[in-house]
């Protein structure tokens, strides 16, 4: 299993790179749960903030594809990233 530390940490970068991702799946597959719930809890006060998460992160979505499909202000995703980023670290910590 993946450390909680190194976890956070490779999330962030993604969120930042997303092209410069380094998370090993065989690695973090027994914390998938751990990550889906960590979104469950996000989606209950904010859904939205949580479709950009998943479409930036997982589904490879640029911030600029984000807005597109979304139909949503650039700058909007771009801040709606930034506070996804350190609530999804927040949140993931305490189920790691």
């Amino acid at each position: 299993m993946i450390a909680k530390q190194s976890l956070c940490e490779s999330i962030l970068n993604s969120l930042e790179n997303p092209s410069a991702t380094n998370i090993d799946s065989q690695s973090i597959l027994p914390d998938v749960f751990k990550l889906q719930k960590a979104l469950d809890e996000m989606r209950k006060n904010d859904p939205q903030l949580v479709t950009i998460l998943e479409m930036y992160f997982w589904g490879g979505f640029t911030g600029e594809e984000v807005s597109r499909v979304l139909g949503l202000n650039p700058d909007h995703v771009d801040s709606q990233l930034k506070e996804a980023a350190a609530l999804f670290t927040g949140i993931l910590e305490r189920f790691i």
